[in-house]
């Protein structure tokens, strides 16, 4: 298992709300730069909401462990959503306390020239 072998995972659920995708969806189909982004399926989705919702607490339920949490993130601003996720794995990396590897012997006697 992973967390035999001190693997850190982290999983992250980006979550907008139903508003920001909606304004998303909009921007896609008015702004000519963002139309390539559009794909008439995420309107099916959309009507799914509340289906999709509950699937995934589900799956969030029945996949977060002590050792592999999942971290809902909040992502209607996108600044906001990155800091987050990047100080999550800062703080993940600060407590695994990594340090430089030590050289051997025989790399510390070698010499450039």
């Amino acid at each position: 298992m992973l967390s035999d072998n001190d693997v850190v995972l982290l999983k992250f659920m980006l979550h907008i709300s139903r508003d920001e995708q909606k304004r998303r969806l909009v921007d896609r189909l008015t702004d000519a730069q963002k139309n390539w982004k559009f794909n008439a399926n995420d309107l099916d989705d959309r009507a799914k909401w509340d289906d999709f919702t509950k699937a995934y607490r589900g799956i969030l339920a029945n996949t977060s462990t002590d050792w592999a949490p999942w971290y809902m993130v909040p992502a209607d601003d996108k600044d906001v959503r990155n800091l987050l996720i990047a100080r999550t794995i800062a703080d993940a990396m600060e407590e695994m306390k990594l340090e430089y590897p030590v050289a051997s012997a025989s790399v510390k006697r070698m010499k450039i020239v």
